[in-house]
């Protein structure tokens, strides 16, 4: 096999410029989406970078295809090989590019003392007790802390949404 064509079989990962790079978790969701590329094709280096579970992660960001990945999840990250993975999302996800917006956990900084009066209130878990605060608006929520003797300067002081 010549150089030249040994260089058109290799799957190369470039940044903008054209110029050669290592994959990122995000080249490789680009590349089940859109490149679709032979796996084989790939350096050692970057096929190593290939995480299932980074993968699942991201793709589970869309509501289209959380059932799927949440299905297969236990099998993409414990049973097969990262080339089946590979394999399996290039057959199954659309040929097209995607966005996938990436969510961040808790975005709410709550107060010990709002944890305590939301668990002793409703007797749930401190996980159960910030969905409650998410769904509960300011003003039900300074009455509750109220109820568990609050004064108006403390329920400030607690910075309560």
């Amino acid at each position: 096999m010549s150089c030249y064509h040994w260089a058109i079989q290799m799957n190369l990962f470039r940044d903008k410029k054209g110029k050669e790079k290592r994959a990122t978790v995000f080249d490789w969701i680009n590349e089940l989406f859109v490149g679709k590329r032979d796996w084989d094709g790939f350096k050692d280096v970057d096929k190593k970078k290939f995480s299932p579970f980074m993968v699942n992660r991201y793709l589970s960001m869309s509501e289209d295809f959380l059932p799927f990945v949440n299905y297969f999840q236990k099998y993409t990250t414990e049973v097969m090989p990262a080339k089946s993975v590979y394999q399996f999302y290039c057959n199954l996800l659309p040929k097209k590019k995607t966005y996938l917006k990436y969510l961040t956990g808790n975005k709410y900084k709550i107060d010990d003392a709002v944890y305590e009066c939301l668990v002793k209130y409703f007797e749930v878990s401190k996980k159960q007790a910030l969905e409650y605060y998410r769904l509960m608006d300011k003003r039900d929520l300074k009455l509750l802390l109220k109820k568990f003797g609050k004064s108006d300067k403390e329920i400030k002081e607690m910075k309560v949404r």
